[in-house]
Parts: C-alpha cells; structure tokens; sequence
C-alpha cells in the first residue's frame, strides 16, 4: 500500500484559511457585509478579537492576528484594513496585557502637573 501519512494531514496555511471561512461564514449570518462602513471595522475587530479568544485560544498570536486581517478582508474590501488593523490590532493586545495604560495621571507625563491629582479621561 502507498499512504503517506502526511498526505492527509494540511498545512498550517489550509488550517487557517479553513478557519477564516469558517469565522466569515458565522459572521455574515449576523453582519450585513453589503452595510459595513469603515466606522464599523473597530466593533468588528473587537467581535472577531473575542472569537479568536474563545475558540481559537490554541493558537499564537500572529495566527489569530491574521486570521482576523483576512475574515475582515473578506467581510469588507477595504483598503485601509491592510494598513491600518494590524498596528489596531497590536495596540488592543498592549492595552489587554497593561504594557499601554490609557489612564495615566498627567504628573506622570509631564513633571509641571506634579501637584495635580487629575487623570486623563
């Protein structure tokens, strides 16, 4: 018998666009792909963000980041995804693991509103 065990088993590349069709597919039974608009794409990110984390967690970061790239490609041909979610992307999972905190007190910034006890809304 000729079988070659790796002849079944697919690429990490086939895996991902399995996946990619699969999310698109679940996604476009909830999103209406013809009304997207570009103000849309944050809640779509953050949608497809918790997705990935949830069903996907076995999977590395750059995976899921590129997963989500090509599920929003496909839900919306939008030039700007390429250029802009990948750093979007970045600074979401900055912010989630604290390496960015978006409340800071303004004395940490800046030494002349040392005395101020404000933060930054």
């Amino acid at each position: 018998m000729d079988q070659n065990p790796l002849k079944d088993q697919k690429t990490i590349e086939e895996k991902q666009a399995d996946i990619v069709q699969t999310i698109a597919a679940t996604m476009t039974k909830t999103v209406d792909v013809k009304t997207i608009e570009q103000s849309d794409i944050p809640d779509l990110v953050r949608q497809l963000m918790q997705i990935m984390g949830k069903d996907y967690s076995s999977l590395d970061g750059k995976a899921k980041k590129a997963i989500v790239i090509a599920v929003l490609q496909l839900l919306c041909p939008d030039p700007t995804i390429d250029k802009i979610i990948p750093g979007f992307i970045d600074l979401i999972v900055e912010v989630d693991k604290d390496k960015i905190r978006i409340n800071q007190r303004i004395s940490s910034w800046c030494s002349c509103f040392s005395s101020k006890k404000q933060k930054v809304q």
